[in-house]
């Protein structure tokens, strides 16, 4: 059927570059493609689900349309983020397909492999390419087949998908922090950073310092084992430091936390006794963060402190994330 409309919308085009009459039935066919690539895109506003925008979106693609597949990927791309939905493979595979196979961008030549001319379709395809690497959506061979079939084995398109299923899959399971749902707010993306960070320290309790917001918020972690080392330092005399802002990355956004040391006062003698996380790191968070601790460890109210933290902004958009992932860094050996 498809091949069909494809030789009577030619046949249309024909007629109307030559100025001869078109037949009755290839003005009814073509009518028809129209009608069937309007519904599709009506049936795709009233989707609310990622099921039904995949069969609007089937729908336009059996069209086979030559123009319009860029606006309506867009168009599909944005009713997407407007439902707050995420993109999976099949859905990016259903776009895929909205693209003709029977086009003029298709690589066809070494001359089209070595100056590729930089299209609306290619760069359609690669901003879908680059929602699946920043949802760590892992591609499969029907990816790349569709991807083939359209753009031809030297286009950017095709070359991207393979990148992204050999990276994808080598770090997929060297990512001990990949978080299997989205956060819905600041806080819980820092809550949750702050149990990846302390995930092998059993027993730890994450206890918030002032009720949390999306603008401000402050956790502390502690586990068992760690306010026992406290006790035993703050015992035997030793002071109590806290350092930082050191840093991890959490849902793409580097995010600021500090460090609690007890023990010998020569660097690198102390025992990580505590970690703290916030939507800003101040000398000030630290400060709650020590009177909260004679709650939590009355051992230690008595300990002599030191606060060495500098002030300032610790949440930056500097570097992207493909996935939400926390990578601790900073952090000493002892205290995980």
């Amino acid at each position: 059927p498809n091949q069909s409309m494809r030789a009577v919308a030619r046949a249309v085009v024909q007629a109307a570059q030559t100025g001869r009459p078109c037949t009755a039935s290839a003005w009814r066919f073509s009518s028809n493609v129209v009608s069937a690539a309007g519904a599709a895109s009506q049936q795709l506003q009233v989707s609310r689900t990622l099921p039904e925008i995949r069969a609007a979106v089937a729908a336009f693609a059996a069209t086979q349309p030559k123009h319009g597949h860029v606006s309506f990927i867009n168009t599909a791309l944005q009713h997407i983020d407007t439902l707050g939905l995420k993109v999976d493979r099949s859905t990016c595979d259903a776009l895929f397909s909205v693209f003709p196979t029977d086009n003029s961008f298709k690589t066809k030549s070494l001359f089209d492999a070595l100056w590729p001319v930089d299209t609306l379709q290619s760069q359609c395809a690669m901003n879908i390419l680059q929602r699946m690497e920043e949802g760590f959506v892992i591609p499969e061979a029907s990816t790349y087949d569709i991807l083939f079939a359209r753009f031809g084995r030297a286009s950017q398109p095709v070359k991207k998908v393979r990148q992204l299923a050999y990276w994808l899959r080598r770090f997929y399971a060297a990512n001990p922090f990949a978080l299997l749902h989205s956060p819905e707010s600041a806080a819980e993306v820092t809550q949750l950073a702050l149990q990846r960070i302390t995930s092998c320290l059993p027993g730890t309790t994450i206890t918030e310092l002032v009720p949390a917001t999306d603008e401000e918020h402050g956790y502390a972690a502690h586990s068992p084992a760690q306010l026992e080392m406290l006790t035993s330092a703050v015992g035997a005399g030793h002071s109590v430091r806290i350092t930082g802002p050191h840093y991890a990355w959490a849902g793409g956004v580097r995010r600021g936390y500090l460090v609690m040391e007890a023990g010998p006062v020569r660097e690198d003698d102390g025992q990580i006794v505590g970690l703290l996380m916030a939507s800003e790191v101040t000398p000030m968070v630290a400060q709650m963060w020590l009177e909260r601790l004679a709650v939590l460890c009355p051992a230690a109210a008595g300990a002599v402190a030191t606060i060495d933290v500098e002030a300032g902004e610790t949440a930056s958009e500097e570097r992207p994330s493909a996935t939400i992932a926390v990578e601790a860094t900073d952090a000493k050996e002892d205290g995980k």
